[in-house]
């Protein structure tokens, strides 16, 4: 008659040893590969903004998008050739409507008026033009007046903000004087991690922080 082989305390111990090794080996690169497939993800998102942004060019006899012009703002003005009337808005701490304009990594979003923020978590370049509260308009150009559109950054990752008394929410344009602005939020944190960025011409490239170029900032020069 056969007998059946039970394990020893100390052999159990050791393969529960034995996975928790394999396990902390894997774990690493499962996790990188997790970031790599939401920066993949994000650069889609950025590609297809990219697009809606250059048929808005075509639409408006070749003017650049403005950040915001008559207090309506850049995603609210993509928001038609995304089916959308205007960006879906949520009431924080909900979780916002998941459309292009949000990075799968960054979890916040555009601030509204009180509690309610936009759908949008990318920021524009201010240098494409702005009318500032209150102020003049920075005015827009024509896309044949960007020299150099491969180099030009358009919209990209942005860091996360707290104004005063309110939620976490993110920053709504870039700016040559502000790189905290920037994100660098895929595979890892700044200085390590990366920044997702559309240029004028269309295409999409990352870059970390020792790789921003300040005249990129300067659309129209």
């Amino acid at each position: 008659m056969k007998t059946q082989h039970s394990f020893t305390l100390i052999e159990l111990l050791v393969v529960i040893a034995i996975i928790a090794i394999l396990a902390s080996m894997l774990l690493p690169a499962l996790n990188k590969a997790r970031d790599k497939a939401k920066q993949i993800k994000c650069k889609s998102n950025l590609k297809q903004t990219s697009q809606f942004w250059q048929m808005y060019i075509q639409d408006n006899d070749d003017m650049l998008l403005p950040v915001s012009f008559n207090s309506k703002g850049w995603y609210d003005r993509l928001a038609p050739y995304m089916g959308y009337e205007k960006i879906p808005v949520v009431k924080y701490p909900d979780r916002p409507k998941l459309t292009i304009l949000c990075c799968p990594v960054n979890t916040f979003y555009i601030k509204g008026t009180g509690p309610w923020s936009y759908s949008c978590g990318y920021a524009m370049n201010v240098a494409c033009g702005i009318q500032w509260s209150g102020g003049a308009p920075w005015e827009t150009r024509r896309i044949v007046k960007v020299p150099r559109p491969s180099t030009k950054y358009i919209i990209g990752d942005v860091a996360t903000t707290v104004y005063a008394g309110d939620a976490p929410s993110v920053y709504n344009y870039l700016q040559k004087n502000y790189l905290e602005r920037l994100g660098f939020i895929h595979n890892g944190t700044n200085p390590d991690g990366y920044e997702n960025m559309t240029y004028a011409d269309g295409h999409v490239d990352d870059f970390k922080y020792t790789g921003v170029v300040l005249d990129n900032f300067e659309v129209y020069k």
